[in-house]
């Protein structure tokens, strides 16, 4: 309900875009709820081959579109096309986007609208009405119905091989084409805006499925820009078509009498403002939504901290570890280069006798002219001192070697190894020099760099006053404009003498290689061209990851570097500038300086790659300045970039940064200003700064104020164990871990804190929607201020209660938004146990540690915490051991009974409905039963049974639109039974539930523990129920569990022992639950219980306790423990990185059969005579052999599909035309120790595998698990 829209927006609803786009009006039309009304836009499934093929021919119409386009010279006719309006053309003309990828993004998104189309249309061409709302024309419903008829007439065709598809689909591309030029002219002068089917689904667009949203201007004009454009290129397409299209009497270019008369029409009838077609109103929306983007802009993703902290969407980075950063990637780097060099460090290059290359020579002209060619690098000899090395070099390193004839070869492993380091030492170096020369650039400008003169332009890497520098073209600027404007980045000495000895000595000795297959003039470059910054995005992350304990890809690290270079420089030549004011008689000095310090700033801009009037709508100097590299520019470059090294502490003590000041004060001084000055900026104290309480206040006192203000004088905590978690929550601990039964009062825990706090705010992440929408409507009944966080909402008023879902809690915008509150007072995190227990199918649960960016007290809180999970739920949300306080009660119910029913060999759907049956006599008003299946077809077939026998039992399940209702009849209803599968209210109380029966074995003893909580409450007896076949128990496939140790394998484990046992069914459930003995799990007896099946036939706690360590007064911070982890990930990685080295310089099998110890003589595994030799079946034909049966993960994109590393390791799946780095290293290192024996202890104690059998390993080994921020296959967990 809560996805419904109604016709007329409501009067309190203020949005200007929702206002002016009117969508309510349309969507409400539609038969569905905003999420099922966009899934008619998806991409076509594996059953819709006709809609496959239709987007097909689409891309083939956008090509012959791409090709007029190219055959266009004239830049008037392209001007006129682009302008919107009716008089006077744009300044810029109409073409291709900037980047490959965009252009594909807009032909995409035409792919949405064709699916849309096909799935809406009548299949009547006389039929008016449609699923969503959307009106087609008679003439477009006549066209959609001729295109299904051509695709089922050459249906049969579609496999001939000897008929090219263009040919097979010429007819289906006209048709095609006269539908989509229908489309964009469809005259809308006498029909409403949304008549058009183009407009009706660029208002489906406007849906934000997955928050359940309207996308508001910021978000959604991207939408329009790339419909504008398509619509254009089709314009274009009729106007002045390359090839003609006959059958829609398009003639070709070169048949129009008058080609401006031709594009005049189209563009005034189409095209532009108040010509009433569907462009004209993308353009209306599209100047209404930027002009709303201007006005309200979006909230920033970084602010300050304090004086030295930035906080980029919540993730807290300190100027110290950016300093670390810079300083790691720079010494990265300088080793990369090193391990390159066949013997240590390279000597130091004199920069400054290295005459200054912007002053052209005849020589610095010629094509393929580098540095190497300088004078003064000639005389070093560096090419003679590698060959040298490289001779002397040990024999798994050299590259050459000398044949059976005499002959002196390549030896092809060794140089495939050199240059994978190569290239992984390139990317370093790319990170390094994008961190720390300057203000960083956008991606194609750095690919750009060339080391050498090409036929087209000089090479851009110079030596400028004794200091390595890289020239490159401000390209936004150049494909905007029309003009260059030329950006220039000095490198640190540090990384200018790595990046010198590259060009001296690496470059020229690594090029001309065999296995060389790169772009010959580019520094970063692959078989296909320069990089374009994909290659160095994976290093970047890496390097973030490991030194500052944040993800920042390439677009994140030039926002933070851009947020540093604001307010760490750019406000404090602000206070230098003020500082100078007291003084009324400048001297010329002084206004050079005011001058210098306009320069340097606005050169900043330029060179993190935007416009000042982007950085602060104004400009500081004459743009025309940027056009020519003058002397005061590069100084003023140069300048730039010490500031900028300074900052970052790589710089030099003699770099002083502005010169001439009479007070002789350079920016570094500026940055090491003293901090209590009062006239520096301050910003606020971080939100996540926790509200102190006061000392004086009993804390059984708060605990009975906000109980009377819930629930009134007569408010009292439900138990004991509740009353003792209040007090754990109010002692304001850092984090801590709170596990109450279910029916326990869990939610009164932060119910009672939120209205205790009247001027601060709890958040609390739900990971089911059901539960989330039951915990609104009681926490507002109860009377607190509560709200629901939605995706994209950034509005900090305060609140008593925020409730967020799990998947939105782990966004970039959550994690945003609640580090900016400024009265942020305590985080929950309700059913935690969901953090391991359902990442398997729900990904984005892996990054729920992201929470712990927010520093402020965070509790968890669940009825389902096994002890032998506990480590688990600490690995998973990175707590420390040390530091959190458990309080645990025992999960046991002395209200619920306990039994298991044998099928034996039975239906248990037959008995199971015949129980619901015989149950439903003696069901009295407000009496309810729950039957749990495992799957969907369990379910839809005891339902059938169940209708069959007269008995009406609903059937919920998770994918069902109507679930909701389903849920709400039955929790409502008088009495009755709900069919379910476990996504079914985990965390609702829903009263009178008295039977809770499991059709065959649940999964796992925490969700069965979870599900039989629903029962037995409020002091009523529940009876748990399982029938199952006793006689297959523990004869089911293994492959999901073989790994000992893994959540499924440990509470599978549990359920077989509570579902075979032939003693106290409670014990069990105690044992597993609370980690108690034989002799102190609670059974029916001690407990006075209940009994279970077993104890009436046989007739047959520990008291609650704060578990835990006292707190540690140097408890590290959330983001402290993140940050770690991303270390010792990097540290990890460092050690694979060098064991790869070695392994791919020697043959595999002696490395690790004979640990190194064999001599080496050049030989590799697949020639290794000792593996031949093997008797144990381990040479390389049995290895591959083995490798076949392997099977492994279905997602064949995140790992390199030879050597089955991550793409952070092996480019082949990045670089399209890229060999594997490192092919046949690490399974054979796999295969090689289980052959040997040498893996059978580790796979048991390290890895908890229990498989038995060959196959049971090869199908274990294949499987992924859930890891820290995602999955990783165990092959990568063994290396």
């Amino acid at each position: 309900r809560r996805l419904q829209l109604a016709e007329n927006i409501p009067p309190t609803e203020n949005d200007t875009w929702l206002h002016f786009t009117k969508w309510n009006g349309v969507l409400s039309a539609s038969n569905h709820d905003i999420r099922k009304t966009y899934h008619f836009v998806r991409k076509p499934e594996t059953t819709e081959a006709d809609l496959e093929r239709v987007l097909q021919v689409w891309d083939r119409i956008v090509n012959r579109c791409l090709d007029t386009l190219g055959d266009v010279d004239n830049v008037d006719i392209l001007k006129w096309l682009q302008s919107p309006r009716q008089e006077e053309p744009a300044s810029r003309p109409f073409r291709l986007p900037q980047a490959g990828y965009t252009l594909v993004k807009y032909g995409g998104l035409w792919h949405h609208f064709l699916c849309y189309v096909f799935r809406t249309a009548p299949d009547d061409e006389w039929e008016e009405s449609t699923e969503t709302g959307v009106w087609y024309t008679l003439k477009q419903r006549k066209s959609i119905r001729r295109i299904q008829g051509l695709l089922q007439s050459s249906s049969d065709d579609r496999h001939d091989e000897f008929i090219k598809p263009e040919e097979r689909d010429a007819k289906l591309t006209e048709e095609l084409m006269g539908f989509c030029l229908m489309v964009v002219r469809q005259d809308l002068e006498r029909e409403k805006v949304y008549q058009s089917p183009l407009m009706h689904f660029l208002a489906v667009m406007g849906i934000d499925a997955a928050a359940g949203t309207l996308r508001g201007a910021f978000a959604y004009t991207p939408t329009l820009a790339a419909v504008l454009w398509i619509n254009r290129l089709l314009m274009l397409e009729m106007a002045v078509s390359l090839k003609g299209w006959r059958g829609l009497k398009i003639p070709a270019k070169e048949d129009i009498s008058s080609v401006k008369d031709c594009i005049d029409m189209i563009r005034q009838k189409y095209l532009c403002l108040s010509s009433y077609t569907p462009t004209s109103s993308i353009l209306s929306q599209l100047a209404m939504g930027r002009k709303l983007n201007k006005a309200y802009g979006r909230p920033p993703n970084i602010y300050w901290a304090d004086e030295d902290t930035i906080v980029y969407r919540g993730m807290p980075i300190p100027l110290a570890k950016l300093q670390l950063l810079a300083k790691g990637v720079i010494a990265e780097a300088e080793e990369a280069l090193d391990e390159l060099t066949f013997g240590g460090p390279l000597p130091n290059i004199d920069l400054s006798l290295i005459a200054d290359p912007l002053i052209s020579t005849s020589d610095s002209c010629k094509s393929r002219y580098s540095l190497f060619h300088n004078e003064s690098i000639q005389k070093l000899k560096t090419l003679d001192l590698m060959l040298e090395r490289s001779v002397n070099a040990p024999k798994d390193q050299r590259l050459y070697e000398r044949g059976p004839n005499g002959a002196i070869n390549y030896n092809d492993r060794n140089v495939k190894n050199y240059l994978a380091k190569e290239k992984r030492g390139l990317r370093k170096l790319m990170v390094a020099m994008q961190v720390a020369s300057g203000q960083p650039a956008r991606k194609p400008e750095l690919g750009s760099i060339k080391i050498r003169a090409s036929v087209y332009s000089v090479q851009n890497i110079q030596v400028i006053n004794g200091r390595m520098a890289i020239i490159t073209e401000y390209d936004k600027s150049r494909s905007i404009q029309g003009v260059s404007h030329y950006v220039v980045r000095f490198l640190p000495d540090q990384l200018g003498q790595v990046l010198m000895k590259y060009i001296a000595y690496i470059d020229p000795f690594a090029r001309p290689l065999p296995m060389d297959r790169r772009s010959d003039e580019f520094l970063f470059s692959g078989p296909s061209g320069p990089w374009t910054g994909i290659e160095g995005t994976e290093a970047l992350i890496e390097a973030t990851n490991k030194y500052l304990g944040v993800r920042l890809t390439w677009g994140a690290w030039r926002q933070v570097a851009i947020g540093f270079k604001d307010w760490l420089l750019y406000k404090e030549m602000k206070v230098f500038k003020e500082e100078e004011k007291g003084d009324d008689d400048k001297d010329d000095e002084e206004e050079f300086e005011s001058m210098e310090l306009n320069t340097l700033s606005h050169v900043m801009d330029r060179q993190s790659a935007h416009s000042s009037r982007t950085a602060r709508a104004h400009y500081t100097v004459d743009s025309n300045f940027l056009s020519g590299l003058r002397l005061a520019l590069i100084h003023a470059y140069e300048t730039a970039s010490l500031a900028w090294h300074n900052m970052l502490g790589v710089g030099l003590a003699k770099d002083t940064g502005l010169k001439g000041s009479k007070h002789k004060r350079s920016v570094s001084d500026v940055l090491c200003a003293d901090e209590n000055k009062k006239t520096r900026p301050r910003r606020t104290q971080s939100s996540q700064k926790v509200i102190k309480e006061g000392d004086d206040i009993d804390i059984a006192e708060k605990i009975q104020t906000g109980l009377t203000k819930l629930f009134g004088l007569q408010g009292a905590p439900r138990s004991t164990g509740q009353a003792e978690a209040l007090q754990v929550i109010l002692r304001r601990l850092k984090t801590s871990v709170v596990v109450l039964p279910t029916d326990g009062g869990k939610s009164l825990l932060y119910m009672l804190l939120a209205i205790l706090s009247s001027s601060g705010t709890v958040i609390v992440v739900v990971p089911y929607v059901e539960l989330l929408d039951h915990l609104l409507a009681r926490a507002t009944k109860q009377g607190l201020d509560c709200v629901q966080w939605h995706y994209n909402q950034m509005d900090w008023a305060s609140h008593q209660l925020v409730l967020v879902s799990a998947d939105l809690a782990v966004t970039e915008l959550f994690i945003e938004y609640a580090g900016q509150l400024k009265t942020l007072k305590h985080v929950f995190f309700d059913e935690a146990h969901c953090a391991y227990t359902e990442t398997t199918f729900r990904e984005r649960l892996t990054k729920l540690w992201r929470l712990r960016y927010l520093e402020a007290p965070t509790t968890f809180l669940t009825a389902t915490l096994p002890k032998a999970l506990e480590g688990t739920l600490f690995n998973c949300m990175l707590l420390s051991k040390l530091h959190t306080v458990i309080y645990r009660q025992p999960t046991w119910w002395k209200t619920i009974q306990y039994e298991v029913v044998d099928s034996k060999g039975a239906l248990t759907t037959d008995i199971v409905g015949g129980m619901v049956q015989k149950l439903s006599a003696g069901f009295v008003t407000g009496q309810r039963g729950t039957v749990y299946v495992r799957s969907y077809q369990a379910g839809r077939c005891l339902h059938e049974k169940l209708q069959k026998a007269g008995f009406h039992v609903p059937f919920y399940k998770a994918v069902a639109d109507d679930k909701s209702e389903i849920f709400k009849a039955w929790a409502e209803g008088s009495r009755g039974w709900i069919i379910a599968t476990g996504a079914l209210g985990t965390g609702l109380d829903v009263a009178g539930v008295t039977h809770v029966i499991h059709l065959d074995r649940p999964y796992g003893m925490t969700n069965f523990v979870q599900q039989t909580g629903r029962g037995g409450r409020g002091g009523i007896i529940g009876h748990s129920t399982v029938v199952v076949n006793l006689k297959v128990i523990g004869s089911e496939d293994r492959s999901a569990v073989l790994s000992r140790d893994s959540v499924d394998a440990i509470k599978e484990e549990a359920l077989t022992m509570y579902l075979k046992t032939t003693g106290c069914r409670r014990e069990v459930i105690s044992a597993y639950m609370d980690g108690l003995s034989d002799v102190d799990a609670g059974s029916c007896e001690s407990i006075d219980g209940v009994w279970c099946d077993y104890c009436m036939k046989a007739f047959q706690c520990d008291p609650p306790q704060l578990l835990g360590l006292a707190v540690a007064k140097e408890e590290p911070s959330g983001s402290q423990m993140i940050a770690e982890r991303f270390q010792i990930i990097g540290r990890e990685l460092d050690a694979v990185m060098r064991v790869l080295g070695k392994l791919g310089r020697r043959c595999v099998y002696c490395e690790v059969v004979f640990r190194g110890t064999a001599m080496d003589d050049g030989h590799e595994y697949p020639n290794c005579q000792k593996a031949l030799a093997d008797e144990r079946g381990a040479d390389f034909a049995s290895w591959r052999q083995w490798r076949k049966r392997l099977r492994l993960p279905e997602d064949e994109y995140s790992h390199c599909w030879r050597c089955r590393l991550p793409q952070s390791i092996c480019l082949a799946m990045v670089e399209a035309d890229a060999d594997c780095a490192y092919p046949d290293i690490v399974l054979p290192v796999i295969f090689l120790l289980v052959k040997h024996g040498r893996l059978d202890s580790k796979l048991q104690d390290e890895f908890g595998y229990q498989g038995k059998s060959d196959t049971d390993f090869m199908t274990w080994l294949g499987r992924e698990e859930v890891c820290f921020n995602g999955k990783e296959t165990l092959i990568n967990k063994i290396f």
